[in-house]
């Protein structure tokens, strides 16, 4: 299982799905609609919002990490 977190973020994150930020989570790869090998990926969204400006192209001076479990 791979999740994907806001650094230095305003709010806690749990490593799973029942986090409170409710996070997408991803079982096929969307190239070849395999499954992950590896678990799924869980992406976490920000409590601070930086998303949002990260989708239309703006930086958010702010960091993301990938972690395995």
């Amino acid at each position: 299982m791979v999740n994907v977190v806001p650094l230095d973020d305003t709010g806690p994150h749990k490593l799973n799905v029942a986090c409170p930020c409710c996070p997408a989570v991803q079982y096929w790869d969307p190239l070849d609609g395999e499954i992950w090998s590896n678990g799924p990926i869980i992406t976490h969204n920000s409590h601070d919002g930086r998303e949002i400006f990260e989708r239309y192209g703006f930086p958010s001076g702010k960091r993301w990490a990938h972690l395995r479990s």
